[in-house]
């Protein structure tokens, strides 16, 4: 008599098998889709750290407006007389005044978070839309002017979220305070 199989122990093997196969091929399908997910994450937290870094970078140096330094007094502002730390026309967007005596702003245009230098007509962005859309900039500003006796504070907010296939919202905050004390002049 010879040993052999039967047909239903064979499908029974074989519907295990399949079942084992298909987990397997899942779990490897879902840790790549993961990785996919993490790449772009990362790519997002690096343009975000970029911006939020130049932003923070320039703030920390900023200059009083309308007082003298390195022999100039210039007015970003607009008003001769304010004497303001920083100043805006929206909540998106922030100027002031830099440590090499420019005109500083930035902003949000067209889902990008973009750097403005006068005299230099520059417009540059600090994002890039194909891989992030900017949906909200906020800068609040705390001991903006020269009698309000606070140390000039800058919090940013940026809600954004990541373009493709899978759109994760992030959002990111921080706070900056001037490095130069705010005394009267």
């Amino acid at each position: 008599m010879k040993k052999s199989f039967t047909l239903i122990e064979l499908l029974v093997v074989c519907g295990i098998f399949g079942i084992f196969s298909l987990g397997a091929f899942s779990f490897f399908i879902s840790q790549a889709t993961l990785q996919t997910q993490t790449l772009m994450l990362q790519q997002a937290f690096n343009e975000l750290s970029f911006a939020i870094d130049k932003i923070s970078r320039e703030i920390r140096m900023a200059k009083k407006d309308d007082i003298e330094y390195k022999k100039q007094s210039i007015d970003c502002s607009g008003d001769s007389a304010d004497k303001l730390n920083f100043w805006q026309n929206s909540p998106s967007e922030i100027k002031f005044r830099d440590y090499q005596n420019k005109c500083h702003r930035f902003f949000l245009e067209e889902g990008q978070i973009k750097e403005e230098v006068q005299p230099e007509i520059s417009n540059l962005p600090l994002t890039s839309t194909s891989t992030l859309i900017v949906q909200n900039l906020k800068f609040n500003l705390i001991g903006q002017r020269q009698d309000d006796f606070k140390q000039p504070k800058v919090s940013i907010l940026i809600d954004a979220k990541i373009r493709g296939k899978y759109e994760i919202p992030l959002k990111v905050q921080t706070t900056i305070s001037q490095a130069d004390l705010d005394i009267q002049y």
